[in-house]
């Protein structure tokens, strides 16, 4: 399911095979004190020209291109370890 508004999209995304959550990201009050984060996905125009330009910075490719449907995705790590994923649609 998408959600869009402007250039602004939230994906959520309903998988057959999922990981628990350890208890320490299920509480509000332990959850902050964990690094990283859930999940975020950041639509793009052109995911080719978005990883060329990550790679010319030196960004961390963790995982893509990889087609998905009609979309293709890929996975990098911020400095602290991330995972940020840009979604091309």
């Amino acid at each position: 399911m998408n959600y869009r508004i402007k250039h602004f999209a939230i994906s959520v995304a309903d998988m057959d095979e999922t990981i628990p959550i350890p208890p320490e990201r299920t509480s509000p009050d332990t959850d902050p004190q964990v690094q990283g984060m859930k999940h975020v996905c950041f639509d793009c125009e052109n995911l080719d020209e978005m990883i060329a330009h990550f790679k010319e910075c030196g960004v961390d490719i963790a995982r893509g291109p990889i087609a998905l449907g009609t979309s293709r995705l890929c996975y990098i790590r911020d400095n602290t370890g991330n995972l940020l994923e840009f979604m091309q649609q």
